[in-house]
């Protein structure tokens, strides 16, 4: 586990190798960009069929339509970020055919899909445990006060939120290392173990990505929120994407820096 002292510079490096390898490949982020605009445009453009045909009563149509729509503003958008984390952390890969770049972005990023679905399941099941067990305490109380609900609150709620604390960041750190061409199961199991040993500057990484890119996710949800005619709505949904794009690219590329910077540390400690 890192040192306590040595946790800010750790998250600085890896931000800063980050944002360094984004900026040297820009050839790679900015197709990823324009990739992830492009997603975010089909997103916004399967909203706006939806109410269209939903106002119309076509109720099967709308839902298929926006299904569609949603399956393939997800997919490039996860293609999209694979680029931008391979770009940002990835060590150089020989030049390949831009078929061949292609099939492999969008395989990894299907595999970061599935990734984010378990991730959401995982997170689901969870809150529901501690839903239940709340639940479950305050049944059994006669005439509870504030004080004794709030603490059934937080004695059902400790234990799947110390779970979640290490499945979040292990998570995180799959999605990057897949993206980077790891099977995701072994991703996975290599996320459980850095965020089992490393927690602190897991977390530290993630809650700074978080703040450095605050301006760019917050103005892709205030753009979210814009009421647009149908001339200006194209360029604000592509705009949206490419903000998130590069956000989560900037986080995900942190905490892919983070996991060799930690499997270097340990290939030393070893060799020594």
């Amino acid at each position: 586990m890192a040192e306590p002292e040595r946790l800010p510079a750790i998250v600085r490096a890896a931000l800063g190798e980050a944002l360094v390898g984004l900026l040297r490949r820009p050839w790679s982020t900015g197709s990823a960009l324009l990739v992830g605009a492009a997603g975010g445009l089909a997103l916004r453009s399967g909203d706006a069929a939806f109410r269209r045909l939903a106002a119309a009563h076509h109720f099967g149509a709308a839902t298929g339509g926006w299904l569609i729509a949603g399956t393939l503003g997800a997919l490039l958008g996860a293609a999209a970020l694979v680029t931008a984390i391979a770009g940002a952390a990835g060590p150089p890969e020989p030049e390949v055919a831009t078929g061949e770049r292609v099939t492999r972005s969008l395989q990894r990023g299907v595999a970061v899909l599935s990734l984010w679905a378990t991730e959401r399941v995982v997170e689901g099941t969870l809150l529901l445990a501690a839903g239940a067990v709340a639940l479950r305490l305050a049944s059994r109380m006669h005439d509870p006060t504030p004080r004794m609900l709030a603490a059934a609150v937080v004695a059902a709620g400790a234990p799947p939120l110390l779970c979640a604390l290490i499945a979040v960041p292990a998570f995180r750190i799959a999605v990057a290392e897949t993206a980077l061409g790891e099977e995701s199961w072994r991703a996975l199991a290599r996320g459980f173990a850095l965020a089992l040993s490393h927690l602190p500057a897991a977390i530290g990484v993630g809650l700074a990505a978080l703040a450095v890119t605050a301006p760019l996710w917050l103005l892709a949800i205030a753009l979210g929120r814009v009421h647009a005619g149908p001339l200006a709505a194209a360029p604000i949904a592509a705009l949206q994407g490419a903000l998130l794009l590069a956000s989560a690219a900037w986080a995900y590329g942190a905490l892919a820096a983070l996991a060799r910077s930690l499997s270097d540390e340990g290939a030393s400690g070893r060799a020594a």
